[in-house]
């Protein structure tokens, strides 16, 4: 069975969300601990897409756990 709109538009919202936050501190994380600007962006790069990768996954579980019940 389908999403309805609300879960839908809860889901985007709380990975949206999320994402930005977490994006925010891995990019701040890195520029603090990488004194080379490439390094850095490199560092912030690899970790914003593990970062959403992660990210989506767990947020698409729980929403879609929330849906079974």
């Amino acid at each position: 069975m389908a999403q309805s709109k609300a879960q839908t538009i809860k889901e985007v919202l709380s990975g949206t969300t999320l994402g930005m936050i977490g994006s925010w501190l891995i990019t701040m994380g890195s520029i603090a601990m990488c004194p080379d600007p490439v390094v850095a962006a490199t560092v912030a790069t690899g970790g914003c897409t593990v970062w959403s990768l992660t990210r989506g996954y767990a947020i698409r579980r729980y929403f879609n756990s929330k849906e079974a019940k």
